[in-house]
């Protein structure tokens, strides 16, 4: 941080950070390394997040646009296209 003193925006930015980050912990009991693994788990369980969603969501009766269609294909079966 020290070598970006003269970037005021990035050093304002780091301190809201820090307070979200203590407002989260505070309020909702949600720590930096907590949210890391949440984050982790989706990126991991992606593809099978997309298939699910494409299984659910773009069938017959539920409202699925032509463009999140193609994107959660392509999410869900990356190596078929």
């Amino acid at each position: 941080l020290k070598k970006y003193t003269s970037n005021k925006k990035l050093i304002k930015q780091f301190f809201e950070q820090d307070k979200m980050w203590k407002g989260l912990s505070l309020y909702f009991s949600i720590s930096k390394n907590s949210a890391n693994d949440a984050r982790w788990s989706i990126l991991d369980r992606l593809q099978e997040i997309a298939a699910d969603n494409l299984r659910g969501q773009c069938t017959p009766g539920h409202s699925c646009k032509q463009g999140a269609q193609a994107l959660l294909e392509k999410m869900a079966y990356p190596l078929s296209l």
